[in-house]
């Protein structure tokens, strides 16, 4: 892929066009330390060079300190002392959709107070770390690992961990909640299963209800979807 814009002249020999792109791919850091460059075989099947082309290129890159080969692996990268960096700075802000400058404008660490030892927040609703179970956790989390196995590396239940949705229903059940032809979605927290459900149900315009005061990170996720809400 990184050879599919390569186009040959008529003003230079074939082998100084091809390791002039070589460098130019390793200075600007396209090409990492340690990185193996094609074979000379390869690479001149898909430049549609001769390989003598290809060998002379690689020799010029080894003369400059650019590559190293090792016999019977192939030819590497070599540490430069300086990466050029500055001709590829991209301007991602005009990429941007109206959703990520909404989000960008209403980032906390971005546009809101910085935390200093001297100032109670009351933005984060996480318990105090010592207050959590850890030996209990730690019991629970191999007695898991001891029944699924390597299951629990791989990729599970789309909507979450089956035996956790089970249980949660039938806990419901309990309680006299009816789960009759309703399901659970496992999310990573409040703030994921709220943005799943503004970006499904909702539009641009839409009138948002809700109490005053309302979550913070609440009403920065109606704001970002462009919802008016009520307070």
């Amino acid at each position: 892929m990184l050879f599919f814009n390569f186009e040959l002249n008529k003003n230079e020999p074939v082998y100084i066009q091809i390791k002039n792109y070589i460098e130019d791919l390793i200075t600007k850091g396209l090409l990492p330390i340690n990185s193996k460059l094609p074979s000379t075989r390869e690479l001149c099947s898909i430049l549609n060079v001769s390989r003598n082309s290809v060998l002379s290129a690689y020799e010029e890159l080894k003369t400059e300190g650019l590559v190293y080969s090792i016999k019977g692996q192939g030819t590497f990268v070599k540490e430069q002392s300086s990466v050029r960096t500055s001709s590829w700075n991209v301007d991602w802000s005009l990429y941007e959709n109206e959703y990520t400058k909404n989000v960008n404008k209403m980032d906390s660490s971005k546009n809101e107070i910085t935390w200093k030892s001297n100032l109670i927040s009351f933005k984060s609703i996480s318990p105090a770390g010592d207050q959590f179970d850890m030996e209990e956790l730690k019991r629970a989390f191999l007695n898991r690992f001891n029944l699924e196995g390597h299951k629990l590396l791989n990729y599970g239940y789309a909507q979450g961990y089956k035996p956790l949705i089970e249980f949660l229903i039938q806990y419901m059940n309990k309680k006299n909640v009816d789960s009759t032809n309703k399901d659970i979605l496992v999310t990573n927290g409040f703030t994921e299963a709220l943005n799943i459900i503004i970006s499904s149900l909702t539009k641009p315009g839409d009138y948002i209800l809700c109490e005053n005061p309302t979550h913070n990170v609440s009403l920065k996720i109606f704001k970002s979807y462009n919802l008016i809400f009520c307070l």
